[in-house]
């Protein structure tokens, strides 16, 4: 079985240059992947919805 790359909230702001309140914005939008909620409390969110989220705002 194949497992997923995942990002965390700190992975994706440091991979886009964004800060975490551009981040928390961007995830009020109605396209933006939802996380998957770790039982510690965490949010983790695959590595390829983002970046298909990100290649589809750029074009």
């Amino acid at each position: 079985m194949e497992s997923k790359q995942t990002l965390k909230l700190n992975d994706i702001c440091l991979r886009y240059g964004i800060s975490r309140t551009t981040l928390w914005h961007l995830r009020q939008s109605p396209g933006f992947p939802k996380p998957v909620n770790l039982p510690y409390g965490g949010k983790i969110f695959f590595q390829e919805d983002i970046e298909n989220y990100f290649r589809t705002q750029q074009g």
